[in-house]
């Protein structure tokens, strides 16, 4: 394995403007995170016109502390146009937030985690003001990467193989170890079948039935990152097209957090539309990332928090970010 590099660093939210949004009882300690990492912080205890006017890098929401009208207020003075990016702090269920995803409206939702604030809140955070976007590390900085690179699907079992033995001897519940590497099949079948294009945007292999070898041309290739930590697993996929939209992946949530009787995953085989098995992957993860440079990169990061048991995992409320860049 190779050390993964350090992020940004404690100076990246030096002199940034940002406002947390709310009065519930985890709203001080959203501030004081920030405000420790060198932030300008700003508080309102609830949201109005003024906000869209303070002229804030970003805003942070408590979402649970806010009630119906308040919640109508938020997106009256935010959205649309956002005068800065959004983050939904919260620990609902996300079947509840499924209007949110439909209308375009939740791009950033951390999940409340217990006492504690959300581990990735900070991650979050510099990504929005401009730090670097893509990759497993900025979610693991202490934590060893295992990298695997494939031009096929002729590739893909080894690669499995080599994750599944690394998760194994990592020694997490190994529910929640088979549940990841679930989500990494899941992943590269969609980085092999659905993202290819070709010079005219047009898929390549998405008609293709799952069972059909496919390779891809030139300097093409899938790039796949693992982490298997102590209190947490991680997985990524990166793909060179960028044919996946953020239109497509809202879409994709809010239709799956509507159906909640969808069946469990895609049957093998089967050939699908970009995305297929988005709500699959969403269920299984505790922290869904993806970011987006359209025409050029797509990745999908999947953390799962290995602390406790599987019925704690499955209890939590999850978190998911969706990063545009270009």
């Amino acid at each position: 394995m190779t050390p993964a590099p350090a992020p940004d660093g404690p100076g990246a939210l030096r002199s940034r403007r940002l406002c947390v949004v709310g009065r519930g009882e985890g709203t001080p300690r959203l501030v004081e995170a920030l405000s420790a990492r060198g932030a300008q912080v700003e508080h309102r205890p609830a949201p109005g016109p003024e906000l869209a006017a303070l002229g804030c890098d970003l805003v942070l929401v408590d979402y649970d502390a806010l009630a119906g009208a308040g919640r109508e207020a938020l997106w009256r003075a935010l959205c649309p146009p956002r005068s800065a990016p959004l983050v939904i702090v919260s620990a609902l269920r996300t079947e509840a937030l499924a209007p949110l995803f439909r209308d375009h409206r939740l791009t950033h939702l951390l999940a409340w985690e217990g006492d504690g604030l959300p581990e990735r809140l900070i991650a979050t955070v510099e990504k929005l003001v401009g730090g670097e976007v893509f990759g497993l590390a900025r979610y693991l900085p202490q934590h060893g990467l295992q990298r695997f690179t494939l031009k096929g699907s002729r590739e893909k079992a080894e690669v499995l193989a080599a994750m599944r033995d690394q998760v194994k001897r990592s020694k997490v519940n190994p529910r929640l170890g088979a549940g990841l590497m679930l989500v990494a099949e899941e992943l590269l079948t969609n980085a092999l079948y659905n993202a290819p294009t070709d010079a005219a945007g047009a898929a390549r292999f998405r008609a293709l039935g799952r069972e059909v070898e496919v390779s891809l041309a030139g300097d093409e290739v899938i790039e796949v990152q693992l982490c298997a930590g102590a209190d947490c697993l991680g997985v990524s996929t990166a793909d060179p097209f960028g044919s996946l939209s953020e239109a497509r992946v809202l879409e994709l949530l809010a239709s799956s957090l509507g159906k909640r009787d969808r069946p469990v995953r895609p049957a093998g085989g089967v050939a699908g539309g970009a995305g297929l098995g988005m709500g699959f992957i969403f269920d299984s993860l505790s922290h869904l990332v993806v970011n987006l440079e359209p025409e050029r990169r797509t990745e999908m990061i999947g953390l799962i928090d290995t602390r406790g048991t599987y019925r704690d995992f499955a209890a939590r409320p999850k978190s998911f970010d969706l990063f545009v860049t270009g």
